[in-house]
């Protein structure tokens, strides 16, 4: 969940976790947000999970290693090799 302090405000007004959603639509959550994480509450796959990335160049803000975070995290695979990009059998491959 990504949520604004209003659903914090809430919370400690009620004294108990409120429900969450109302609050997500609140601060205009774009709606691959929400369906991700429904997405991921029905056990499917994560959103990038077909996608494979090759990062070429310099990153500054974000750096290399948070781009592979955040990318990792929504199921991307890294390639580390320029051979790698190579035509795959399955999945795209975003440079």
């Amino acid at each position: 969940w990504i949520l604004p302090l209003s659903w914090v405000h809430a919370c400690l007004s009620e004294g108990r976790l409120v429900e969450e959603e109302p609050f997500e639509r609140e601060w205009g959550a774009a709606e691959g947000v929400c369906r991700a994480r429904l997405s991921h509450q029905l056990g499917e796959p994560p959103l990038l999970s077909t996608l494979s990335f090759y990062l070429y160049g310099e990153f500054s803000q974000p750096s290399r290693s948070e781009l592979i975070s955040l990318l990792e995290a929504g199921g991307a695979s890294i390639l580390n090799t320029v051979d790698e990009l190579k035509p795959r059998k399955a999945g795209s491959v975003v440079v």
